[in-house]
C-alpha cells in the first residue's frame, strides 16, 4: 500500500488502479491458498471428481483397465453405464 499512497500526489487514477491491483492480488492469493488447503486435506471435489459407475462388470475387469462404455444415465456428478464390445458401440 505505501507505494500507491506515495504516488497519489502525482496521479489519483494511477493510485486507484494500483490499489485495485493490490486487492485483486490478495483475493487471488487467498483463493489459491484455500484451494491448496482443501486439496491437502483430501476434500472431495464432486464437480471435477465424478465417476463412471458400471453395471454387469466382468470379474476379469481390473481397476485401470481401459474399456468401451455405453453411458446410459447421469446425475449431477456421475455417469452410469455398461461395458460394451468394440463392435457393439453406437456409431460403428
Amino acid at each position: 500500500g505505501g507505494v500507491y499512497a506515495s504516488v497519489r500526489h502525482r496521479s489519483v487514477i494511477i493510485s486507484i488502479v494500483g490499489a485495485f491491483l493490490l486487492v485483486a492480488d490478495y483475493i487471488v492469493t487467498a483463493a489459491l491458498s484455500a484451494l491448496s488447503a482443501f486439496d491437502y486435506m483430501k476434500v472431495p471435489h464432486p464437480e471435477i471428481d465424478g465417476q463412471v459407475l458400471l453395471r454387469d462388470v466382468s470379474p476379469d475387469l481390473m481397476p485401470g483397465d481401459i474399456v468401451m462404455v455405453l453411458i446410459e444415465d447421469a446425475d449431477a456428478h456421475d455417469l452410469f453405464g455398461v461395458v460394451v464390445e468394440a463392435g457393439d458401440a453406437a456409431g460403428d
